[in-house]
């Protein structure tokens, strides 16, 4: 005959499983306390190492012009970026812009214009790049943590649904395993073209994005 588990998550009841026989058997004690709170001690310095690691590898992208690939096009000379109005917001939400359908990235660079524009001295002078570089980095790091929590919650499945075993890891080094899987996410050199163009807040803004989307 098929067994037939019962897990009681996050109480102290025994596990049991029906055995050939018919009868009830108790298994070992099933006690699953949230990972925040074994981890607690830990989540500092996680969360420091995945914002500190790609800052010091990333940080001198802030320092950095437009690039001539697509910057001016999209960005340091669109028209429609120029000033802040409805009606330039809906040219990018209506039809696709130079050849791209990418509205909420249209979008948060207008905001992102506007802001460059109120802290320049006079309206004709350029637009600064260093904001459009440092949005870029954020979201990046942003994107770092998501994947920590993503590859944790993976890696904890192991724990609560694998066997019982006496070389079975904890969630703190499981944790520790994951910082390390999105350490190699966030610092890795493929990730230098989008976190370092501008035009490349269209890839780090997907990616977070659809990250969060996998996490909920």
């Amino acid at each position: 005959m098929r067994a037939l588990r019962l897990n009681f998550c996050k109480t102290r009841e025994p596990r049991c499983e029906t055995s050939h026989t018919g009868y009830a058997k108790a298994l070992h004690p099933v006690v699953l306390v949230p990972s925040a709170v074994l981890s607690h001690g830990f989540l500092v310095s996680w969360v420091c190492l995945l914002i500190l690691t790609p800052l010091v590898v990333f940080w001198q992208v802030h320092s950095h012009e437009f690039v001539l690939w697509d910057d001016p096009e999209n960005v340091s000379e669109n028209p429609y970026l120029q000033a802040l109005t409805l009606d330039h917001l809906l040219v990018f939400w209506r039809a696709p812009y130079q050849q791209l359908y990418i509205p909420l990235t249209y979008t948060i660079w207008s905001l992102t214009t506007a802001v460059s524009r109120g802290t320049m001295a006079h309206a004709a002078a350029p637009l600064n790049p260093q904001l459009y570089h440092s949005l870029n980095l954020l979201i990046h790091l942003a994107s770092g943590l998501v994947v920590w929590r993503i590859v944790r919650l993976l890696l904890n499945r192991t724990i609560y649904e694998g066997p019982r075993t006496a070389t079975r890891p904890t969630l703190t080094r499981l944790a520790w395993a994951a910082c390390g899987g999105a350490l190699l996410f966030a610092i890795h050199p493929i990730q230098v073209e989008a976190v370092a163009w501008v035009t490349g807040l269209k890839d780090v803004l997907c990616g977070c994005l659809s990250f969060v989307a996998i996490w909920q």
